[in-house]
């Protein structure tokens, strides 16, 4: 018998990008002849589509694609702009499809041996999963972050993009957001909950920053070198079996074995009878507590007794 090898599947390049605030991946596609974006991706991200009579047809070159209009716009990694041009499609199996124009645009080549995505400027991004050396800590450290060195104000709409320190930001990655509260204890005291800010959530860093965006109705002001909000990092724990043991041991607490089997007698359940009695009852109950059991020892010998 011939053993049969599996047909290989390698992942797509790709490059996470920002648009704005939003972050998002550009799929790059040496193989496709256009640029495409699926329609919710582009409304998510407020994208403005313009009307085109252009169509598009799947890798077959027979299947059409429901095409909805077409974008002009730029997405930034690392400071530089990405420029895209491409055709709105109803389905798409990735938000943002990056063929050969988007190469020939941005002076983009890809090795896909080394899974590298080469910028015209030389720089190298490697896609794919990385495995991360670093070990799961118990404690995980909060990284504070400062404003800049002169006061900014963040007007509804707009954006903060910071630093991350490079010894929690080797890749992308996601992070837990949350506001530095003593920054805002006036604004609390006051009763204006609204105005803590950057309120708590995951973002997600491209190239090693991360875009704070104001989703509010109100625009935020910063100190020059405030301690506006802290980072952690993210992780999927591996094993759930301390969580698990966790969880016996609180029912274990919530629900303790009882020392007395008489304990589950209710003694006057109506509450006619006086304290003195109730308790002398109990007393009683209690000293022939055996008699509760829920195996009666005076069943088991007559058992035994019938079997001999």
């Amino acid at each position: 018998m011939h053993s049969v090898n599996r047909v290989q599947v390698r992942q797509s390049p790709y490059l996470d990008v920002f648009h704005t605030h939003y972050n998002t991946r550009l799929t790059i596609d040496s193989g496709a002849t256009g640029n495409m974006l699926r329609a919710s991706a582009a409304k998510r991200m407020g994208i403005e589509i313009k009307s085109s009579s252009q169509s598009a047809h799947q890798a077959d070159g027979s299947s059409p694609l429901k095409v909805i209009g077409e974008v002009h716009t730029n997405f930034t990694r690392d400071g530089r702009e990405l420029h895209f041009e491409g055709l709105v499609v109803e389905t798409l199996d990735v938000d943002i499809l990056a063929g050969i124009p988007f190469m020939e645009k941005n002076d983009i080549s890809i090795r896909p041996a080394k899974r590298q995505v080469i910028l015209g400027n030389n720089t190298v991004y490697t896609y794919g999963s990385v495995q991360n050396t670093s070990e799961h800590h118990t404690v995980r450290r909060a990284h504070v972050l400062r404003a800049p060195a002169q006061f900014t104000t963040i007007w509804p709409g707009d954006f903060l993009e910071m630093q991350l320190p490079s010894d929690i930001c080797s890749t992308d990655d996601t992070f837990a957001i949350e506001p530095r509260l003593e920054s805002h204890v006036s604004s609390m005291h006051a009763g204006k909950d609204s105005n803590v800010w950057p309120p708590p959530n995951l973002i997600t860093s491209v190239a090693g920053r991360i875009r704070i965006p104001n989703l509010t109705q109100e625009p935020h002001s910063l100190r020059r070198n405030e301690h506006f909000c802290q980072i952690r990092s993210t992780y999927v724990p591996e094993c759930i079996s301390d969580a698990v043991e966790s969880t016996e041991n609180i029912d274990k607490i919530n629900h303790p074995r009882l020392t007395n089997h008489s304990e589950s007698v209710k003694i006057d359940p109506d509450n006619l009878l006086s304290q003195e009695l109730k308790v002398k009852f109990r007393d009683t109950v209690k000293n022939f507590d055996d008699v509760f059991r829920p195996i009666f020892q005076g069943i088991q010998w007559c058992r035994r007794s019938i079997s001999s």
